[in-house]
């Protein structure tokens, strides 16, 4: 009888290990799994870790590029901005500046006079400033020694002047008087007297 006691004891005892193993196989297979799992989760994360980390710096070196030519760029545009004030300032300026209009007027003379082909600015005379809406016009009695070609010329000029290349004052021709004067000698045979009113502009108003 207690040997069949021991015999029991050890089937059970066999079955307990048989058992156990079982356990300790499920387990191992379980922690494989998981440990798999977490690795590739790991492989996983590491690989869009270094794909964010060279995303990031690709995205600073293009920020610092980008930042580069907006400064570089807004260099310019402020270098154009003062540019384009200065101008501004001679062809539409804040006050009448007779003085700046005067030097212009005699650098048109200067580059219309030629020995063979006159045109002389003999009198330049300032009126009375008239304000309109949101600029004044500063009125300019000319009176002009000029052949009519050269003339044409004058005309030409201020017809075209307020433009930023030239830097030519804001001006129109208000109105013309012309008379023919007796020749002296051959030089003057073409030679007319143009009397001239023209309006230079400039801002400030009612």
């Amino acid at each position: 009888m207690f040997e069949k006691q021991i015999q029991e004891f050890e089937e059970k005892q066999k079955s307990y290990a048989k058992a156990y193993m079982i356990l300790c196989l499920v387990v191992i297979i379980i922690f494989g799994t998981y440990s798999s799992l977490k690795i590739r989760e790991y492989i996983t994360l590491k690989a869009g870790t270094e794909a964010n980390t060279k995303l990031i710096s690709l995205l600073q070196a293009e920020a610092s590029t980008e930042r580069a030519s907006y400064e570089i760029n807004r260099k310019k545009t402020d270098e154009i901005i003062e540019e384009i004030e200065k101008k501004l300032e001679t062809i539409f300026p804040v006050n009448d500046d007779y003085t700046q209009l005067t030097r212009q007027i005699d650098k048109i003379e200067d580059q219309l006079n030629r020995t063979n082909d006159p045109f002389e600015i003999s009198s330049l005379d300032y009126m009375n400033v008239l304000k309109e809406g949101k600029y004044s016009i500063l009125p300019i009695r000319m009176n002009i020694k000029s052949s009519g070609e050269n003339f044409t010329k004058f005309l030409h000029l201020v017809e075209n002047s307020g433009s930023l290349n030239d830097g030519l004052r804001l001006m129109d021709v208000s109105s013309i008087r012309l008379s023919f004067q007796d020749a002296r000698s051959p030089e003057e045979t073409n030679m007319i007297n143009f009397s001239v009113l023209i309006n230079a502009y400039f801002q400030g108003g009612k």
